[in-house]
């Protein structure tokens, strides 16, 4: 699959669940936008069931070849990269690759799962002095 197709597969409006381990579930919908040929805008809204709070979140999706590049795009490290995964995308789905990234001291270990051009999944396992939690997100094209 060429990075095209995987930009193409994406494009689109997707419904998402999320868990966390500490007991919170989340509900919404993700926009992804082309930006240019190899670029998707990631925009999500939605929110937290127990509390009823609704949230926003935004990022950039680089796609290069077979890597992808995850950038903020809102927040104060706008711009900065958040994760990398190299040699990600494969020629046909499913596929499935892994990133890390540290954050002051707390370590984001993410795992991405591209199951069909209709369903992803994504999982991060946060360690830190403060921070033991997962988090795992179930996306559906809709």
């Amino acid at each position: 699959m060429s990075g095209a197709f995987f930009i193409k597969a994406l494009k689109g409006k997707w419904r998402f669940g999320r868990s966390v381990t500490l007991g919170m579930t989340m509900e919404g919908v993700a926009v992804f936008t082309p930006l240019s040929d190899n670029r998707l805008a990631y925009l999500e809204e939605g929110k937290i069931l127990e509390t009823r709070i609704e949230f926003t979140r935004a990022y950039e999706y680089d796609v290069s070849g077979r890597d992808l590049a995850v950038f903020y795009a809102d927040g104060p490290d706008s711009g900065k990269r958040f994760l990398f995964f190299e040699n990600l995308i494969r020629d046909a789905f499913p596929f499935s690759g892994k990133a890390d990234h540290l954050c002051g001291k707390d370590h984001y270990a993410a795992d991405f799962t591209f199951a069909s051009e209709t369903i992803f999944f994504t999982h991060y396992d946060i360690m830190g002095p403060d921070k033991m939690h997962g988090i795992t997100t179930d996306y559906r094209k809709l």
